[in-house]
């Protein structure tokens, strides 16, 4: 793959590392090499290789024959990995403050049921109002805790 590449395959991945507004270090980070190779791939001092040029293509969504021979254009790259994974953070963030919340309510529902039952309130007829809440939060608790 890397001995077809045609002269300026230095500036297409600068122009590349530019367009996703990463560093070198970022870049050399995102591709699992060093600063120094992204550096020297760039003013075309080393050749690129296959395994590199495939990690472009598959991580940034770029047009393989951009890439490695100038023609067409860059892609339909995308623009910011840190932006993807910023976007899955948050979403993993949401979801356990939405269980959080769930297991928030829950112990709300415990502590009116204690309440109720501590104010004397203990007579069987009352532990009966009660009884399909706490099947409730029985099977509530089993099923978070699943």
């Amino acid at each position: 793959m890397e001995n077809n590449l045609k002269p300026g395959y230095g500036f297409r991945i600068k122009a590349l590392r530019t367009q996703l507004n990463y560093s070198v270090k970022d870049f050399a980070d995102a591709c699992n090499v060093s600063g120094a190779q992204i550096y020297n791939i760039e003013r075309e001092e080393t050749i690129p290789t296959g395994k590199f040029l495939r990690s472009l293509i598959h991580l940034f969504n770029v047009n393989n024959n951009w890439i490695m021979f100038g023609y067409g254009e860059m892609g339909d790259i995308k623009t910011n990995l840190k932006q993807e994974s910023s976007q899955e953070l948050e979403n993993i963030i949401k979801e356990i403050s939405k269980k959080l919340d769930d297991s928030l309510s829950m112990q709300k529902m415990y502590l009116k049921i204690i309440e109720n039952l501590s104010e004397g309130h203990r007579s069987k007829q009352l532990g009966n109002r009660y009884s399909g809440e706490i099947k409730k939060l029985v099977s509530l608790s089993v099923a978070h805790a699943a």
